[in-house]
């Protein structure tokens, strides 16, 4: 399953059928208007389908945000295009130098550099999205995909009920069968990308491994924080890694998981951009440890989404995705098992599809979102509704199933989180229904059941009678990966230790995202920093009015001059508080030893 395809009618579709005249270009010029006021714009698939996102009544909870996504092809993908070393090199270079033409505010670099993407301003600001991509796609060749940069939000629910310990969910996905057969390794990570985390959660804290902030691009060790800023990311976690079997609070999905917090978001409303949380989710996939990357949040249908879901595929990871909570119908965007993102739909207590889901062929999965009893905020429980907790639901069932066979390829275990599933949801539905633990465990056939490990006291398995095994399916056969190229701390206040885990092997070192480099100073960093030049400074006393390496330079008066860079032809930099040639002398010495001259004030002045 790749987006190849797709990808490339995009590339064509929108040079030939988007003009300047159409009716489509002026929609995606101008935007449309959405509940809120906040504006719409074109994001994702081929030229129908991005034709439907400009009609107000199907447009995702999603802003403008005067920015645009730019990824190059990667050489990879240029090589099977059929283009030699010396035309890869043009190729991308010819992208590159027509990105430098924009302001660069956000870069996002994997696989050693060859995968890469840059968000760039555009010019006259939101609502020019349309015309600056129109102007770059006349040249489309170099690009895999050019998109807006929305401003997405958090796909919840303000919870209102009150504070009740009773997960039901776990009945309906029959999750206390599952852990008769495997309650969760701690081999196995799951990546919230989100809004921070509670790092003092009692049911949180003991299993969590170093975060990452996508907006700084530092991982925690290195300076990023990763605190909450919103409770949404802390409620996020709890559904699939809350600790079980520990006599605190409730349990994940799986009870041993580690998890690693990605900070998408530096504001308190939560709110992020595409191509922070598409970073996010491609530097957490190529840690070791982690199997799968949940992503709460609007916005499931963009290209830098699904891209992200490729490149984690790659790297031996699944991405899964939040539906909405628009009720919109996401058929327009394509098929379920048609590109390589797991998006996830919500459910009732009842097995119905909430009032609020998105759905449609496009949405692989579903899971329970009514009343999710999770973490939150503050070391507490709440009751939380929206596909954002279906997604992470999901995604710790995708982690018990990596927990079960660690040697499982991505499109195994997506085949068997699928092929385990419940019921049929919604208009035009996908084949797959809601998300089932133990079924999804059964289609292993015979496994050892892990041991129940408990971070605190271990307490007998559940009580229930052993699950009778039912007849083992054929094996599920590897799956050929997409030819597509793969796509600080506010200190921690958490009491355990950080892990950091490496790596995987296959990907080299990254460097950070490169937001706007900075210069370094040409001032000692121990003295305050003034301006080398128009700086209005004292000719007589000197003292601490300009560095030690520019000069006083005398203007004519003997009161004030400008600080200039000194560029050796004068004395040389000048200790605080001593004159240079033509100041005066009367109150300080020479600089250069030179003895000041007699008589009248005006003429003691350094020779």
């Amino acid at each position: 399953m790749n987006i190849s395809l797709t990808l490339s009618i995009f590339l064509l579709s929108i040079h030939v059928s988007v003009t300047s005249s159409s009716p489509t270009a002026k929609a995606f010029a101008e935007g449309a208007d959405e509940a809120g006021g906040s504006k719409q714009n074109l994001g994702g698939g081929d030229a129908i389908r991005r034709t439907s996102l400009l009609d107000p009544s199907v447009a995702p909870r999603r802003e403008l945000s005067g920015k645009v996504i730019i990824k190059r092809k990667t050489p990879a993908r240029l090589k099977k295009e059929g283009n030699t070393d010396k035309e890869i090199k043009e190729i991308r270079e010819r992208g590159k130098s027509q990105i430098a033409k924009s302001k660069v505010v956000y870069e996002s670099v994997v696989n050693g550099g060859d995968d890469d993407f840059q968000v760039v301003e555009v010019p006259g600001g939101k609502g020019n999205e349309g015309k600056f991509i129109e102007a770059l796609m006349k040249n489309p060749e170099p690009y895999e995909f050019v998109e807006p940069d929305y401003v997405e939000y958090p796909d919840a629910i303000d919870p209102n009920d009150p504070l009740r310990g009773n997960q039901w969910h776990h009945g309906v996905m029959q999750s206390r069968e599952a852990w008769s057969i495997n309650t969760g390794s701690e081999s196995v990570t799951v990546a919230i990308c989100d809004t921070g985390i509670d790092t003092e959660h009692p049911d949180l804290k003991g299993n969590r491994l170093e975060g990452y902030n996508a907006v700084s691009g530092l991982w925690e060790n290195n300076g990023g924080a990763i605190t909450a800023v919103h409770p949404h990311g802390t409620m996020c976690a709890g559904c699939p890694a809350a600790m079980g079997n520990n006599n605190v609070g409730i349990a994940g999905v799986g009870w041993n998981f580690k998890h690693r917090p990605g900070r998408v978001s530096d504001t308190t409303d939560g709110n992020s951009n595409s191509s922070i949380l598409a970073d996010c989710a491609r530097k957490m996939c190529e840690k070791e440890d982690v199997k799968v990357v949940s992503v709460s949040y609007s916005g499931p249908e963009t290209l830098s989404r699904r891209s992200a879901a490729t490149y984690c595929k790659s790297q031996g990871a699944l991405m899964v995705n939040s539906a909405g909570n628009d009720d919109r119908d996401l058929t327009q965007y394509g098929q379920a098992d048609n590109d390589d993102l797991i998006v996830v739909g919500a459910t009732t207590s009842s097995d119905f599809k909430s009032s609020f889901s998105a759905y449609g062929t496009y949405v692989d999965v579903w899971a329970p979102g009514i009343s999710v009893y999770s973490t939150t905020r503050g070391g507490g429980y709440t009751y939380v509704s929206g596909t954002s907790f279906s997604c992470p639901l999901t995604a710790g069932v995708i982690a018990l199933i990596w927990s079960a066979n660690p040697e499982l390829t991505p499109d195994q275990v997506e085949a068997i989180l699928k092929e385990g599933t419940d019921g049929s949801f919604g208009t035009n539905p996908s084949p797959y229904g809601r998300i089932n633990s133990l079924k999804s465990l059964q289609l292993l056939g015979p496994v050892t059941s892990s041991p129940t490990k408990s971070p605190v006291r271990p307490t007998p398995s559940p009580t229930k009678a052993p699950v009778t095994q039912s007849p083992t399916k054929s094996p599920v056969p590897p799956t050929p990966l997409p030819t597509k190229a793969p796509v600080p701390p506010t200190p921690s206040p958490t009491k355990a230790p950080v892990t950091q885990s490496p790596t995987k092997s296959p990907v080299p070192p990254t460097p950070l995202p490169t937001k706007a480099p900075v210069p370094p100073t040409p001032f000692p960093t121990d003295r305050p920093t003034q301006p080398p030049t128009n700086f209005e400074c004292s000719s007589i006393r000197r003292k601490d009015t300009c560095n030690d390496n520019v000069l006083c330079k005398w203007e004519g008066s003997l009161k004030t001059g400008n600080c200039v860079e000194n560029s050796g032809a004068g004395p040389g930099p000048s200790p605080p508080g001593c004159a240079v040639s033509g100041d005066s002398c009367r109150d300080v010495p020479c600089c250069d030893g030179s003895t000041c001259p007699g008589g009248k004030p005006s003429r003691r002045v350094c020779p």
